[in-house]
């Protein structure tokens, strides 16, 4: 029987440790292993590990704190020992039938492929969100379609990445041939999806929402908003990272990224237009940059972009989610 093994990565998830791991025991297929690798917690999240009853956990302990992609790594190390593998971030949920739908689309696919679902948006308390501005999921409940190299490129240049907790990946018990990039911290998991793709035999699309991703002020996406200037700077460079990684000629590649251009500014003002951390001066910073990155004429169809959407949301009294927040 094939064994499948969830991986959870955490430092100080006390506050959701429990629900996380309650989603996988109310799992109507659970994964024959769990395995939490503490980076060197501070709070109660050991204890809550190891007196959780009713799934086989094995916590492991970092001898010191390898930061947050340090640790997925050590989650990645883990492809080796099981057929199939699954890393649930620590405050995240699995809905009841994630295993039941997702293993059987994989289990006739070749060795390294790769299965992920849909998400929702959660807050603290559970509660739903809107979606964030860039998903739309009309086709939400067709039946699982395969996804092409190409086209899952596309989608993770454009910063519509597959999600860690949502993904299972059929290991085969081999060593996965690419990793988790500490030097782009802000956005390591859309660079490491693509990158994995390339080497994907079959990559399938479980058109459900089967996951459902929380916002909260601890999160690394919340903490971005923080960071928006390196956030910005290391999604540009992921879109060229992951563009160069696609099929195509040089100039194919060019006008690809003249739309990304674009694209990014765009991405850029809705944050900024969202966050309220930040100075008026900063935010000019922050604008002259994408400007330098992206010219001023990509800038400015971006900057339009936005606002004509903006508009016709308004107008329809539309709510959305940034992917810094609401």
């Amino acid at each position: 029987m094939a064994i499948v093994t969830t991986v959870i990565p955490v430092y100080n998830g006390e506050k959701y440790l429990k629900t996380a791991l309650d989603s996988l025991a109310h799992q109507k297929r659970q994964p024959d292993r769990v395995i939490i690798i503490d980076n060197c917690s501070t709070d109660g999240t050991r204890d809550i590990a190891r007196r959780y009853k009713g799934l086989p956990i094995e916590v492991v302990q970092n001898e010191r704190n390898i930061g947050l992609f340090g640790n997925l790594n050590r989650a990645l190390e883990y492809a080796e020992q099981t057929d199939y593998l699954h890393i649930l971030t620590a405050d995240d949920i699995v809905l009841e039938d994630f295993f039941e739908k997702l293993m059987p689309v994989l289990e006739s696919e070749p060795h390294l492929s790769l299965a992920y679902s849909r998400f929702e948006l959660i807050d603290s308390d559970v509660k739903r969100l809107p979606p964030w501005w860039f998903i739309d999921y009309k086709d939400n409940g067709a039946p699982p379609r395969k996804v092409g190299i190409d086209e899952l490129l596309k989608k993770q240049s454009e910063m519509q990445t597959v999600l860690v907790p949502a993904a299972v990946i059929k290991t085969d018990r081999d060593p996965l041939p690419c990793k988790f990039r500490e030097d782009m911290p802000q956005v390591a998991d859309v660079v490491f999806y693509a990158e994995l793709a390339r080497f994907c035999t079959s990559i399938i699309e479980v058109r459900e929402i089967l996951c459902q991703y929380r916002i909260h002020p601890q999160n690394t996406t919340a903490r971005n908003v923080e960071k928006l200037y390196e956030l910005s700077r290391e999604e540009w460079d992921a879109m060229k990272i992951i563009t160069q990684w696609g099929k195509g000629n040089k100039f194919k590649k060019r006008l690809r990224l003249c739309k990304l251009k674009s694209l990014h500014s765009a991405r850029v003002e809705v944050c900024l237009g969202k966050v309220s951390g930040l100075s008026s001066e900063k935010k000019k910073e922050i604008r002259k940059s994408i400007i330098e990155r992206t010219g001023v004429i990509f800038w400015f169809i971006g900057w339009l972009a936005v606002r004509v959407r903006n508009l016709f949301w308004r107008i329809r009294s539309k709510k959305q989610t940034g992917p810094l927040g609401t």
